[in-house]
């Protein structure tokens, strides 16, 4: 499908390699056909050397929630390392299994069929979310779409955990609701 006729949620904005906001910073990208709009780019294994990142501006400060979507396949890493940034501050890195077939996670489900969410809630405080791509992985990492999403602006709960500085890793079923027991995770 193309970006746009995927079911867009209230509030989500989404960018797709080749769209605004979308970059290779560094190292040795190609690109293949599948994938959003028939098109995805993809970085060999590395030492994380090959960057790739989505830049969303003009948001307003609240959680968050980022979801990212991908052409599953077996040569596809189980560690894509995505680092969350709000600003210029790392909040921090999940290990995304790539080889699982794009299925929604429980909070998006109905909603956005295929974005899996990365983790649970964020929240920002200034007005620029981005996210990177790197080849630190066992496999080819694939950058397709990814989306912001916001779901409000409560304060932080209590007892909240941080994913800042923690790096993650999600595989089928995981890390779709936030910390154990189903809290979101700030940061």
């Amino acid at each position: 499908k193309r970006i746009g006729e995927l079911p867009h949620a209230s509030g989500a904005q989404s960018i797709d390699n080749g769209e605004t906001g979308f970059a290779i910073e560094s190292g040795t990208w190609g690109s293949a056909g599948g994938g959003v709009n028939a098109n995805i780019r993809f970085a060999a294994t590395g030492d994380g050397s090959a960057v790739a990142s989505w830049t969303f501006t003009g948001l307003v400060a609240g959680q968050y929630r980022v979801s990212a979507t991908w052409a599953a396949h077996n040569n596809r890493a189980t560690d894509s390392p995505f680092t969350i940034y709000d600003g210029g501050t790392e909040r921090g890195t999940v290990d995304v299994d790539q080889q699982l077939v794009r299925s929604s996670s429980p909070e998006v489900t109905g909603v956005d069929p295929g974005w899996r969410g990365l983790v649970g809630l964020h929240s920002i405080t200034g007005d620029t979310r981005v996210v990177r791509l790197t080849n630190d992985a066992k496999q080819y990492v694939i950058a397709d779409p990814v989306r912001v999403q916001r779901i409000g602006h409560p304060p932080p709960q209590p007892g909240a955990q941080s994913l800042a500085h923690r790096r993650t890793r999600f595989g089928a079923g995981e890390g779709t609701g936030g910390a154990a027991g189903g809290s979101p995770l700030t940061c």
